[in-house]
C-alpha cells in the first residue's frame, strides 16, 4: 500500500497562524480578517466557547457555543512571516473572562433599572450589609417624612458631610431645597409615602432603589460605596444564567456561587472574619424578593426575567437542536 501525505506551504499569514493555534491552543480558536500594518500582519483571533446551563430541579441542562471576537491576536513579520508575538493562553483565558463580565453589565444595568421601580415591592431594607453605605438617604427621608415642620437647611446637610447622597435624591425628584433653602419633601415623596400606607422606612426602601436604579455606577466607581456590590453580582448571576437558558430555572445555593465566579472575579469560600458571607448575601435577597425560593431551589421573579429577556437577542451565542437534555 502507498500512501501520499501532501503538506499545505505555510505562504500566507492566515496559514501561518493557524498552524500555530492548532498547536497551541486548538481547534477552538478561529481567524478573524488580518489587517496590514506596515512591515507587519496583525490576525485578530476569536474563540468558540461552550457553556452549559442546568436547571437542577428537573436535572435538564442546555449547551450553548460563545463566538467571542478579539480575543487576541498575532503579529506575523514581512515577507518571512516569522511570527513576532502571539497571545498567550493566560491572556485569551482573561479576554473570555472580561467578554462574559461584558454579558453579565448588560444584565446588571437593566436588573438594577428593574429592581428599582417601587411597584415591584423590593425590600431593600433587608439588605443589612447594603445599609452600610446608604444610612444617610434612609436617615434624611425617615426624618423629613417624621420631624414635619423641622425641614434642615442646606447649610446643615451641607457641613454633615453627604451632601452629595442628599443631592441624589434631590437628581430623581423627591425632595427639593425651598425658597429658604430648607431641605423638603416633594409632592412626588408625598405621594409615594402614602402608597406605601404611611410607612417612613418602606418610602425611604424604595427611594433606595430609585437611586440605585438612576446611579448605581456613580455610588459604586465615583463615591466607592461597594455594600450593594455583592448582592448585585449575586443576583446579576442568577438573571443572566436564566437568560441564557430562556427560562428561569432554579439552582441550588453551591451553584449560584459557581455562576457568580463565572462573570466576577470572587473566592469560593468567603472569609472566616465575614460578617455577611454568601449564604447570608443569599437569604437576604431572598427575603428582600429578589430572588426567590421553589422545593428549596433558588429561582427568580418571573415579572424581573421578562425585563430582562430582551438581552439574549444580544448575546453572540449559537445552540445545538440537540442541546436540551434531561438525565
Amino acid at each position: 500500500m502507498r500512501l501520499r501525505i501532501e503538506v499545505q506551504e505555510l505562504d500566507t499569514p492566515q496559514k501561518v497562524v493557524f498552524n500555530k493555534i492548532m498547536q497551541f491552543y486548538g481547534s477552538g480558536c478561529f481567524l478573524q480578517k488580518t489587517e496590514d500594518i506596515g512591515d507587519f500582519y496583525r490576525v485578530p483571533i476569536g474563540v468558540h466557547f461552550p457553556s452549559a446551563i442546568i436547571d437542577q430541579k428537573t436535572n435538564t441542562e442546555r449547551i450553548f457555543t460563545f463566538h467571542f471576537n478579539n480575543v487576541g491576536e498575532f503579529v506575523v513579520k514581512k515577507p518571512t512571516l516569522k511570527i513576532k508575538s502571539r497571545p498567550s493562553s493566560k491572556s485569551i483565558a482573561d479576554n473570555i473572562r472580561e467578554k462574559r463580565r461584558e454579558i453579565g453589565h448588560k444584565v446588571e444595568k437593566d436588573l438594577i433599572r428593574i429592581i428599582g421601580d417601587p411597584k415591584l415591592g423590593v425590600r431593600f431594607g433587608v439588605l443589612k450589609f447594603a445599609h452600610l453605605g446608604v444610612q444617610p438617604i434612609y436617615r434624611t427621608i425617615t426624618k423629613l417624612l417624621e420631624t414635619r415642620e423641622k425641614y434642615p437647611l442646606r447649610s446643615t446637610v451641607e457641613s454633615i458631610g453627604y451632601a452629595d447622597l442628599v443631592n441624589l435624591i434631590v437628581d430623581i425628584g423627591y425632595v427639593e431645597y425651598n425658597e429658604e433653602e430648607r431641605l423638603t419633601p416633594t409632592n412626588k415623596l408625598k405621594e409615594l409615602y402614602t402608597e406605601s400606607q404611611g410607612d417612613a422606612l418602606r418610602t425611604a426602601e424604595s427611594i433606595i432603589g430609585l437611586v440605585l436604579a438612576k446611579h448605581y455606577e456613580y455610588l459604586y466607581q465615583t463615591r466607592r460605596i461597594i455594600h450593594f456590590v455583592p448582592y448585585v453580582r449575586a443576583s446579576t448571576a442568577y438573571y443572566t444564567e436564566a437568560i441564557q437558558f430562556g427560562s428561569l430555572i432554579r439552582l441550588t445555593e453551591t451553584r449560584l456561587l459557581e455562576s457568580v465566579r463565572k462573570y466576577y472575579k470572587v473566592p469560593l469560600h468567603a472569609s472566616q472574619k465575614a460578617r455577611f458571607g454568601h449564604p447570608t448575601i443569599i437569604r437576604e435577597l431572598l427575603d428582600a424578593n429578589i430572588l426567590c425560593t421553589e422545593d428549596n431551589f433558588i429561582t427568580g421573579r418571573d415579572d424581573i426575567f421578562d425585563g430582562l429577556m430582551h438581552i439574549r437577542g444580544d448575546m453572540p451565542m449559537t445552540e445545538p437542536a440537540y442541546s436540551a437534555t434531561a438525565e
